[in-house]
Order: C-alpha cells, then sequence, then structure tokens
C-alpha cells in the first residue's frame, strides 16, 4: 500500500520516500473579523481546528501546546466548526479549503467566505511506502504511478504531480494503482 504524507525530519525513517507530489503552504483561516495574528504566538488566545495527527497539528503544538486545538479525523469537520462558530481558527491547506468552500456554495450561496490570516508553514507532500521496500521496487511504483497520470494527462511534470496531488486532497487515503500489466508485474495493487 502507498499513500500520499507530508514529509517531515521525525517521519523520514520511518518510510520509503517514493515521489514528491507537490509543495503546499498551510494557511490559518478564519471567520470573525475581529481575530488577528501577527505572529504565531497570538495563536494561544484562539479555539484552532486541525486535522488530527497531521504536521499541521504538529507544527500548532509548537506555538501553542496542546491547549485550544481541536483535532478531527476529518478536515471537512474542522469547515464546519468554523462555519458554526466551534472553533476560531482553521489550519489546513488552501485545495483543501477551496473544496470545502465549493461545497459549501452548493448548500448555502449566501455563506461567508473564510480568510487567509497568516501562513503556517509550508510541506511537501510524497508518495510513500513501507520503509523495507526494494531500491527496484519503488523505481518500479514510481514508474507505474507516473506512467498512469502520463495516460490521462499530457503535459509537463509539474502538470501530472499536481493531478495527483489534487486527486489525493478530494479524496485522501491510501492510493491503489493499476495497470494492464499489474499481474505479470507483480504488482496487483497499491
Amino acid at each position: 500500500m502507498f499513500f500520499p504524507l507530508a514529509k517531515s525530519a521525525e517521519r523520514e525513517s520511518q518510510y520509503n520516500w517514493i515521489l514528491p507530489l507537490a509543495k503546499y503552504d498551510c494557511w490559518l483561516y478564519a471567520l470573525k473579523p475581529g481575530i488577528q495574528i501577527k505572529n504565531l504566538s497570538d495563536l494561544k488566545k484562539y479555539r484552532v481546528g486541525v486535522l488530527s495527527g497531521s504536521m499541521r497539528e504538529e507544527e500548532l503544538k509548537k506555538y501553542m501546546g496542546t491547549e485550544n486545538i481541536e483535532g478531527m479525523t476529518v478536515d471537512q469537520g474542522n469547515f464546519r466548526k468554523l462555519l458554526s462558530g466551534r472553533v476560531d481558527i482553521w489550519a489546513t491547506q488552501e485545495p483543501i479549503l477551496e473544496n470545502a468552500v465549493s461545497l459549501e456554495k452548493e448548500r448555502n450561496k449566501n455563506f461567508k467566505r473564510p480568510r487567509p490570516l497568516h501562513k503556517l508553514f509550508s510541506q511537501e507532500l510524497w508518495l510513500v511506502g513501507n520503509r523495507d521496500m526494494e531500491l527496484a521496487e519503488k523505481e518500479m511504483v514510481k514508474s507505474v504511478f507516473l506512467s498512469r497520470i502520463n495516460r490521462k494527462v499530457r503535459g509537463s511534470i509539474s502538470i501530472e504531480i499536481n493531478l495527483a496531488s489534487s486527486i489525493y486532497l478530494k479524496y485522501p487515503g491510501p492510493l491503489f494503482l493499476y495497470t494492464d500489466t499489474d499481474a505479470s508485474s507483480g504488482l496487483q495493487n497499491f
């Protein structure tokens, strides 16, 4: 099984880092006009919604400790909490925010769009696999992954990587790759 994961020094030895997918900035968003963040230590006075177990949560803990951090296992839940006032700030990536906004516009044409407050940090999203994977297997997975994307999109590698990361952001979770040659190559599913 392979899945997208944000790269960090703490995670470096835990996985086999196969292919960089994208680089994203993580931002803090709010609805209430009175909320201002001049520096990240200002976060301590607010309730912040974040994806549990994410790099964003770890980064918030550096500035806030664990108090007032409200983790959820689904980012869309944090968006709902922001809209209902149960959190003051949402720590997320712009593509995740845009997806949430798009879905909310379908339900409620008059909702107020969250505004960006402050950049939290930048992160790199990678396709990762088992840390004990052989180099030949790693190269095979990389090749299959890129060839599947190449079949769908003709263009530069940045377009291919953006497609891969947008697929992940829309459908987070493990990637399952199938090709016409999977049965003979041993790559039956990932």
